[in-house]
């Protein structure tokens, strides 16, 4: 029940309201368009079963945002059965699913499409694969361990840090004798198999998502202090919840044969915080196992006075509230501002994106405004040269409405960016292009093409790309196609 309420609600507050496409599913959608083993910045799952439902159903929001939703549903109903697992009642698995379900950020990721709500539903069933292996299941249940690892290194690259470490701990209890058994082998063999197709893709690629990590750490993200990045763990599940993921890890620790369990989320920590980077849901995927034991101790700890776990409860019920409009998208856009100024939050996790709400809402603003306002310079294109025309933009949130929208407008098919796998795609073939481009200056187009004009500046409150210039630009200086490489961005 709690699971489907939430997902339901996550759902319902996605597809409905003033807001739209985030910039990563803006994306997405570009990136299905074009099926590959690989991609610049993340492997394939994910953008392949967003092809399929694009297939089945076109670029429909409220189909689209489902599968996030049942994916935030099913980590829900796991993180569930894992408090079963370490021996917890009725009571122990509904407050580990209301945990994870309440966590300000799974409410962020199940609210439209990435990898990521899928990147922690496979973390909760390898967790439950590697608890089970560590309860002295049968050695076979590493075939599906490596089967899950496999897909999940498929679905997010980051994914092989908990999946190493959920294998070290497991390797930490007795379930490490099976190493002189053959099933462990097998199960990495099998994970490196599903893997393979992407490792082919990444050296016949030069490994050139390396170069992406490299950058995007480099130019991307907000640099942490070690208690900055504590307060973000607390933030990112919300402070009850984090006391009680703390409380599951020393619980954990305390039990032999899952001690490495409780090392491996102490050890994610303090890395998040020697790290120093604002990413603080880069180990979210191993909060279903810590709430899990977090909730068992406290149902065997309330046993004799239930009044305490109603207030635990009700802590937990009540401390969720004031975040939700910061984390659900049901406030409209001038009145969300107000409220995050109120509060003194507009959480961001980007350098260059500080605006007046969240980074996460902010983002499903004013795509389909910038798409109507390119066209509008478009329409200013005498009719003889419009076969000329080339849209860019300055990153792929541009550049992918821009080719989700254009095609209803009346737009050029033909879209560039420099920005992730759009780079690669490359600058087109057109040989003498009029280019009309969201973002970047004068100094920057001039350096590339002998006519610029400003023309005009996209108006789109709240969000990020709000003031940015559309520039109209034509003859080529050097040309785009000879300074594509030097215009890589990737972030």
């Amino acid at each position: 029940m709690v699971a489907g309420i939430a997902a339901l609600a996550v759902w319902l507050a996605g597809v409905g309201g003033a807001y739209g496409w985030f910039t990563d599913e803006l994306y997405f959608l570009a990136c299905a368009r074009h099926p590959a083993l690989g991609y610049v910045d993340h492997p394939p799952l994910a953008t392949l079963g967003l092809a399929v439902l694009r297939f089945v159903a076109g670029p429909r929001m409220a189909v689209i945002r489902l599968a996030p939703a049942l994916a935030y549903a099913a980590a829900i109903v796991g993180t569930g059965r894992l408090a079963r697992q370490l021996g917890g009642r009725a009571v122990a698995q509904t407050l580990a699913a209301a945990l994870l379900a309440l966590a300000p950020a799974m409410i962020v990721i199940a609210g439209f499409y990435s990898m990521n709500p899928f990147d922690v539903l496979f973390a909760v069933l390898l967790t439950r694969v590697a608890l089970a292996l560590a309860g002295g299941a049968a050695p076979r249940a590493w075939l599906p361990l490596g089967a899950l690892a496999g897909c999940a290194l498929l679905v997010k690259h980051q994914a092989l840090v908990p999946a190493g470490l959920l294998v070290l701990a497991v390797l930490a209890s007795p379930a490490r004798a099976q190493l002189r058994t053959r099933w462990p082998y097998l199960g990495l063999a099998l994970a490196l198999a599903l893997v393979a197709p992407n490792l082919a893709w990444l050296v016949a690629h030069d490994w050139i998502t390396l170069d992406f990590y490299r950058e995007s750490v480099a130019l991307k993200n907000i640099a942490t202090s070690p208690a900055g990045a504590l307060l973000g763990q607390a933030l990112l599940v919300g402070p009850v919840a984090f006391a009680v993921a703390l409380l599951g890890a020393a619980a954990l620790l305390a039990r032999p044969d899952h001690r490495g369990f409780g090392a491996v989320f102490v050890l994610a920590v303090v890395a998040m915080m020697i790290a120093g980077v604002s990413r603080a849901d880069r180990i979210i995927g191993l909060y279903p196992l810590v709430f899990a034991a977090g909730a068992v101790a406290v149902e065997r700890g309330t046993r004799a006075r239930r009044w305490l776990l109603g207030v635990g409860v009700a802590a937990l019920a009540l401390g969720a509230v004031p975040p939700l409009p910061l984390v659900l998208p049901v406030m409209p856009p001038d009145r969300l501002a107000a409220y995050a100024a109120r509060l003194g939050v507009t959480p961001q996790f980007d350098r260059a994106k500080q605006g007046t709400m969240p980074q996460w809402l902010a983002d499903k603003l004013g795509w389909r405004e910038l798409a109507e306002q390119v066209a509008a310079v478009y329409a200013t294109v005498p009719a003889p040269d419009r076969g000329r025309v080339v849209l860019f933009g300055d990153d792929y949130g541009a550049a992918g409405a821009l080719a989700l929208y254009g095609p209803g407008l009346g737009l050029p098919s033909t879209v560039i960016s420099p920005h992730d796998e759009f780079w690669a795609w490359g600058p087109g073939a057109i040989p003498d292009p009029i280019v009309i481009a969201v973002g970047h200056d004068a100094t920057f187009w001039s350096a590339l093409f002998r006519s610029v004009e400003r023309a005009g500046t996209i108006r789109a409150p709240h969000a990020f790309h709000d003031g940015v210039a559309i520039w109209l630009v034509q003859g080529n200086a050097p040309g785009l196609a000879a300074r594509w490489p030097q215009l890589r961005r990737f972030e």
